[in-house]
């Protein structure tokens, strides 16, 4: 039976792939994940579910992008034979994924300091309404 064609079964293909055509072991790639070889053994047998983080490093640990492995993924998934395992992504593909990578980080940091501004005027809403007896409200105007 043939598995889904979501990016976790395509990411496995070739991650399967790889490991077969330059003869890596698994143990040696959980080691530099920090797990044990049986999760990693797990996740590539589709029983457990890897964050995207983690495929992230996965790749980075076979030397190769985590959009370069659905793209190899898609191809084997297809049954295409004109696929290399060597081959990488064009440089236009190389740069959407930093674009993409600098966007979370962005968005991560956006979100860090709209958590600091909601806590600080948290905190001055209640140091304001100590020191005059009166607690303040926020309304809209028309």
């Amino acid at each position: 039976m043939k598995r889904k064609k979501d990016t976790k079964n395509l990411f496995i293909l070739a991650v399967k792939k790889i490991i077969s055509d330059k003869k890596i072991k698994q143990k040696d790639i959980a080691e530099k994940l920090n797990i044990n070889a049986s999760e990693l053994s797990a996740f590539l047998g589709a029983r457990k579910n890897f964050s995207e983080i983690r495929r992230e490093q996965l790749s980075e640990i076979l030397g190769y992008s985590y959009i370069d492995l659905l793209f190899l993924g898609k191809k084997i998934y297809e049954g295409k034979q004109n696929y290399n395992t060597q081959q990488k992504l064009n440089p236009e593909g190389i740069e959407l994924v930093k674009i993409i990578k600098d966007y979370r980080d962005m968005n991560n940091y956006l979100k860090e300091q709209i958590k600091k501004i909601e806590i600080e005027n948290e905190e001055l809403k209640k140091e304001l309404g100590k020191s005059s007896g009166i607690f303040f409200k926020t309304e809209r105007t028309r």
